[in-house]
């Protein structure tokens, strides 16, 4: 059987356009623990806060039982909601204040990260790879849709479609 040309090609923006957020998660994560003074190193927070956010994610984005205004949550609000739940975890048992009073605004800690969505260094061969493609090209995105949008205007990318997770809930 003859190979058939594609009529299209559908792509994913991060990890495969996009380098991975390893790096940028773990100088997050070592903010958050100077920051917050834990007694946990930043590889290690990044383990649990990772657990948390990914059952966030797909408990706010798969979960049919969920309540109405809890069944989509945004990347970054999942993000939020997770660090919070982590850091309230590590809280020591005898904390008499909130101990997330404690730390500076969340959204701040992960401001790096979040830095990063919108400007992630590109793999050389994808980007080649984009501009001698002939065929239209989706590109598709778990990711919020600011920061996806703003990757592919600031690496100056072409799509004939932008779908991200945050645009069809």
């Amino acid at each position: 059987m003859q190979p058939t040309t594609p009529d299209a090609i559908l792509i994913d923006f991060y990890g495969t356009i996009a380098a991975g957020d390893r790096m940028a998660v773990l100088r997050t994560c070592r903010t958050v623990v100077e920051s917050c003074r834990l007694d946990i190193t930043p590889e290690a927070f990044a383990v649990r806060w990772g657990e948390r956010y990914f059952a966030t994610v797909l408990a706010s984005n798969h979960d049919a039982q969920a309540k109405p205004a809890c069944r989509f949550r945004t990347l970054h609000e999942c993000e939020i909601v997770s660090l919070r739940e982590t850091l309230q975890a590590l809280a020591p048992q005898d904390a008499e204040a909130d101990f997330i009073a404690m730390c500076p605004d969340l959204i701040g800690l992960v401001a790096e990260l979040e830095s990063y969505w919108a400007d992630p260094p590109l793999h050389p061969d994808a980007v080649e790879f984009l501009r001698r493609v002939d065929r239209p090209i989706c590109c598709v995105s778990n990711a919020d849709t600011e920061p996806l949008m703003a990757a592919i205007e600031k690496n100056g990318l072409r799509f004939d479609a932008v779908i991200s997770s945050e645009a069809v809930r």
